[in-house]
């Protein structure tokens, strides 16, 4: 079980989501259940949106540029 702080980028980030109304899901990563993610990031003030990459697992991170060019275009016209 991988643990997550909660932090202002992952509040703005959960915000733009559910603004948006994109569908995700939001759980405790279980490692043996890891490959089985459609996408995957975390989120970080210094960086924004970063996605997650592994050995053996690939995404075309499709929902997750998104989420991430909403949150550039939401902080470039702030």
């Amino acid at each position: 079980d991988l643990g997550v702080l909660p932090g202002v980028m992952r509040d703005t980030v959960f915000n733009i989501i559910l603004n948006e109304k994109f569908k995700i899901n939001e759980s405790h990563i279980n490692l043996d259940k890891i490959n089985d993610f459609d996408e995957a990031f975390i989120t970080s003030s210094g960086i924004g949106i970063l996605e997650c990459y592994w050995s053996g697992w690939k995404s075309d991170y499709e929902m997750t540029k998104k989420i991430k060019k909403v949150l550039v275009d939401k902080l470039t016209n702030w």
